[in-house]
């Protein structure tokens, strides 16, 4: 098991540090690969795969994914009880894509059952589950536009990505050259960049996810975040989580003639709805980065939205329609069948990819 850049704080990749897409070993591959879906109309997957075939997304179901009415809670209920059942086997796999690439493991997935009455780290999503549910939002929103603008959902390990670039040496300080595949690579992310309008960011710091956006159109660094720590510690709270980051991204941006980015300052974006416990940010950023258009949310929610998110999440996951793990879905139908045969009328089990929402 490889750890994305070195650092593996937010994202154990499963043997897939070949597969990330401006990753330096795989720059000139990335760009064949950008040629050739110039000519299928393939889509880019954060992984850095491509596919030629674009899942529909099903429209809203009386607001409910996944089912209407009972049957998508008991459906929920049935996963919960699934995934605290595999406590025992946390290395099961329970989501498992390969275009895009998805893995996602029992002891992962054990996060959205805990109870808020254990509020704490054990509640925390990780860089994993974040990344699981970008892709949801990804392929239910590919295509569209948000308040005219092109957008761009990044992976967790972009972070590690432009960390690195700010490591790497310069010409004009050390003497020495960046390698060629360095070049070629920066210059690759500086371009999928300019290709939108605005670019997300997760970005976690200390233990905590917030949302950073590179605004293309105003100039300017947004930041979102349900906890304001820069309320609560300063400013300088998100102007160091961001510095390797900003940097990174000035570097590439210099390398394609936008040196100008650099210079880009930070904003955070007020009146955000707030967090309201310790364990949440990171379902708050996947929120963000599905809802923010640049300068509003495109609707609302509350905390106690994001807590109903926990086990919609977990359902959406593992009965999306590009989830392999066939017999999970099969042994979550039938605890939910158990519980109903005492029903006067069955329930259909209405499974959907994902909704055009996780969360109405």
């Amino acid at each position: 098991m490889a750890l994305s850049y070195g650092s593996g704080r937010r994202r154990r990749v499963d043997g897939d540090e070949g597969q990330r897409a401006d990753h330096p070993k795989n720059a000139r591959r990335w760009l064949v690969a950008t040629k050739v879906s110039e000519l299928d109309g393939a889509l880019p997957t954060c992984c850095g795969r491509w596919t030629s075939r674009r899942v529909r997304c099903p429209p809203p179901v009386d607001g409910e994914a996944g089912g209407s009415g009972g049957g998508g809670e008991m459906l929920e209920e049935a996963t919960i009880e699934y995934i605290e059942a595999q406590a025992g086997r946390k290395d099961k796999l329970l989501v498992s894509s390969e275009r895009p690439h998805v893995r996602v493991r029992a002891g992962v997935l054990r996060c959205l059952t805990v109870p808020l009455s254990r509020d704490g780290p054990e509640r925390q999503i990780s860089g994993v589950i974040l990344d699981a549910a970008l892709e949801l939002v990804r392929l239910c929103q590919a295509g569209r536009r948000r308040n005219g603008r092109r957008v761009l959902l990044e992976p967790v390990e972009e972070q590690d990505w432009l960390e690195h670039v700010s490591r790497l040496p310069r010409t004009t300080t050390s003497g020495r050259r960046l390698a060629e595949q360095d070049v070629a690579a920066m210059s690759a992310t500086a371009a999928k960049y300019l290709a939108h309008d605005m670019v997300f960011f997760p970005v976690n710091h200390q233990d905590h996810f917030f949302v950073s956006v590179l605004d293309l159109v105003v100039g300017e660094y947004q930041v979102l975040d349900s906890a304001n720590y820069g309320h609560r510690f300063g400013s300088q709270f998100y102007e160091t989580a961001m510095s390797k980051i900003r940097d990174g991204i000035g570097r590439c941006m210099a390398a394609a003639g936008r040196p100008d980015v650099a210079g880009w300052a930070l904003r955070r974006v007020p009146g955000l709805p707030p967090q309201t416990d310790d364990s949440s940010c990171g379902l708050f950023a996947i929120k963000f980065m599905e809802l923010w258009d640049g300068e509003k949310l495109a609707r609302n929610f509350s905390m106690d939205d994001v807590h109903a998110l926990r086990t919609k999440l977990a359902k959406e996951l593992i009965f999306w329609e590009l989830n392999e793990m066939e017999e999970v879905k099969a042994k979550i139908e039938s605890i939910m069948a158990r519980k109903t045969t005492s029903s006067s009328s069955p329930v259909q089990i209405e499974a959907t990819m994902c909704n055009a929402a996780l969360m109405t």
